[in-house]
C-alpha cells in the first residue's frame, strides 16, 4: 500500500510499550493512536470501526482490506492498550 499519510508523530505508549502515532484532535488536542492504518468505507449499514484521521477528524464505517474505501485513519489506542484507564483525563465532576 503505498503511503497515503503525512508523517505523524511517532512516541511510545507509557503504559504498554507500544509504537504509538499522536494526531491533533479538532479540539486542538493530541490523541494517541495505534500505527496500523485501516481502510473504511464510511457510514456503511454495518459499521464496525471507528478511525482518527490524520486531519483529526473521527469517522465511522466497515472497515475493508482492500478495493474501494472512502476513508483512511488509526484507531485511537485507548481502545487497545490495557493500562488505557491509568491515562484517561477525568471528567470535570468526577474526583
Amino acid at each position: 500500500m503505498k503511503e497515503l499519510t503525512k508523517q505523524l508523530p511517532k512516541g511510545k505508549c507509557k503504559g504498554c510499550g507500544a509504537d504509538i502515532y499522536w494526531i491533533r484532535t479538532h479540539a486542538g488536542r493530541l490523541m494517541p493512536v495505534n500505527t496500523t492504518r485501516k481502510l473504511i468505507l464510511a457510514d456503511a449499514k454495518d459499521s464496525d470501526t471507528t478511525i482518527v484521521t490524520d486531519k483529526g477528524e473521527v469517522v465511522t464505517g466497515k472497515q475493508v482490506e482492500n478495493g474501494f474505501y472512502t476513508d483512511y485513519g488509526y484507531e485511537s489506542h485507548f481502545a487497545t492498550c490495557p493500562a488505557a484507564a491509568e491515562y484517561r483525563r477525568k471528567k470535570d465532576n468526577q474526583i
